[in-house]
């Protein structure tokens, strides 16, 4: 009851999402322009594209719109690309995932030995003059020989 009246996150694109997007459409874009085949008045388009008030003429005449048959071409090719990248990035995520859980027992081991080393000496300050009942010696010696195991290797 409580939990409806709270916002929810909006289930929108996340960052990988929006950056495969922003790239299919550039693909796109960059596809609508082809360059015109050389000719021998090239060099004096260069001369002229150095003239202030050529410069906006001669980028119109050296590109030109392709038709638009080029998109549906385009977005075929843009879902090929994505589905081999995906099976690409899938392979390295894997590799990635197995780094990370690595890393990650490391921590884990290192905060555990220490929580260990932690619990041995509390009890060792809170229960230093008090008789301790079998089950909490054998527990104490326990963790004692696991603790020196730990450190020897």
């Amino acid at each position: 009851m409580i939990f409806s009246m709270l916002p929810h996150k909006s289930s929108g694109l996340n960052a990988y999402q929006k950056q495969e997007r922003e790239a299919a459409m550039l693909v796109r874009k960059q596809k609508t322009y082809a360059l015109l085949d050389e000719d021998e008045s090239h060099e004096d388009d260069v001369a002229e594209a150095f003239r202030p008030e050529k410069a906006d003429t001669t980028r119109k005449e050296r590109f030109r719109k392709k038709t638009e048959s080029v998109e549906d071409d385009d977005e075929a090719r843009t879902r090929k690309l994505s589905r081999r990248c995906k099976a690409m990035k899938g392979d390295e995520i894997s590799a990635l995932r197995k780094v990370s859980r690595q890393e990650y027992l490391k921590k884990r081991e290192k905060k555990k030995v220490e929580e260990l080393r932690d619990d041995i000496e509390d009890e060792q300050f809170l229960f230093d003059g008090v008789k301790l009942s079998e089950v909490e010696q054998s527990e104490l010696r326990y963790k004692k020989k696991m603790y020196d195991l730990v450190k020897k290797r």
